[in-house]
């Protein structure tokens, strides 16, 4: 199991992400999907 908490995001000065928490259980895939350059 992979458990992430609290986890933010910053690009200089504006904030992107705050605050988010991610459970992936064992055996389970999570994709992230975005256009080119957005950071992922």
């Amino acid at each position: 199991m992979l458990i992430a908490r609290n986890l933010s995001c910053s690009r200089g000065r504006r904030q992107i992400l705050s605050g988010i928490d991610l459970n992936l259980p064992a055996g389970e895939m999570v994709g992230v999907l975005g256009a080119n350059g957005a950071g992922k």
